[in-house]
């Protein structure tokens, strides 16, 4: 009797935990899909480092404006109308919920739009200034963890993202 109690607690524990094993992979596949939803808003995506940065303000309707303008070299394109050379991103100084927004030296940049501010004292070749959504770190053309680390939980590398984003978005960023 000891012997059945022990086989049936033993299959009960296997399959429990293949159970919440398969449920578990079924969540991080829908937050991964939901997360890079959110990316694959933004107009422009590619890799980069930053070469320089500088603060300046600017008075708008009454008020008074900070912003950070990054100037950033562009390894690879992932997508929007952009080509390898320089392009600004500009932030505006808020606070975030736990504290200044940080933005990583070389990353995957993430940006909405052309800005409707301009740093207009900074050239750059694509003579575009963007607005900053978010930047996944890397260091040496591959992820990296860091306090934001949001990528790197769902893609162990920089090739598994472009292979995900070619198969479900249909970005190919081998010929770009």
């Amino acid at each position: 009797m000891k012997t059945t109690h022990k086989i049936a607690g033993i299959l009960f524990f296997i399959f429990y935990f293949l159970f919440s094993s398969s449920l578990k992979a079924q969540v991080d596949t829908s937050r991964r899909k939901e997360f890079c939803d959110g990316l694959m808003k933004c107009s422009y995506i590619f890799q980069g480092k930053i070469i320089s940065s500088r603060y300046y303000t600017i008075k708008t309707d009454e008020e008074f404006k900070s912003y950070t303008s990054y100037l950033v070299e562009i390894d690879k394109v992932v997508k929007g109308n952009i080509k390898k050379g320089t392009v600004n991103i500009l932030l505006p100084n808020i606070l975030s919920s736990d504290g200044y927004i940080w933005v990583p030296s070389e990353a995957l940049y993430c940006c909405y739009d052309d800005s409707p501010v301009k740093d207009s004292s900074t050239i750059n070749s694509n003579s575009k200034s963007l607005e900053y959504y978010c930047a996944e770190a890397m260091s040496n053309g591959e992820l990296k963890r860091d306090n934001n680390d949001n990528l790197i939980i769902y893609f162990p590398s920089i090739a598994d993202f472009y292979a995900y984003i070619k198969a479900n978005y249909g970005i190919d960023v081998s010929t770009k």
